[in-house]
């Protein structure tokens, strides 16, 4: 699951644990022990939880309101409510703001390529235009 977003992972890690029979616990584990940002705050979001402390002031740290809302479903899988339908609705969410997010660079990306073009064709257009006059130039001022 490389290169996926980290909410969808940990949403589709908690699904596939709570469709296996585990707890949500597990895969919330299994997910925090994966290397990045997400998954080294979930860590830190456990500790607190499993300590009794304020372990939701830590959302506002996020800055992604999905992710904010997945750790909002997470709290209450936690605390024994059945979550497995809203985790199927933010999947599905999750995968249309990735789908969206993914469309809005490719409608930029034309334009992004444009810019190293027009920096290194323009001049060499201009050499190639003006170049017949700069030496009809130069031959005029040598008589």
């Amino acid at each position: 699951m490389e290169g996926l977003n980290p909410a969808l992972q940990l949403a589709l890690e908690l699904r596939r644990s709570i469709e296996s029979g585990e707890s949500p616990r597990v895969g919330l584990k299994r997910f925090a022990g994966a290397a990045g940002e997400f998954p080294s705050f979930c860590r830190r979001w456990i500790e607190r939880r499993d300590r009794g402390g304020a372990h939701m002031e830590l959302l506002k740290e996020l800055k992604s309101p999905y992710r904010r809302s997945l750790m909002i479903v997470l709290e209450k899988s936690l605390a024994g409510e059945p979550v497995q339908a809203t985790l199927q609705e933010m999947e599905k969410e999750l995968e249309r703001a990735c789908l969206d997010e993914i469309e809005r660079h490719l409608t930029l990306l034309p334009f992004r390529l444009m810019v190293p073009l027009l920096l290194f064709l323009f001049p060499a257009m201009m050499l190639l235009i003006l170049s017949p006059l700069l030496d009809l130039l130069s031959q005029g001022l040598s008589q």
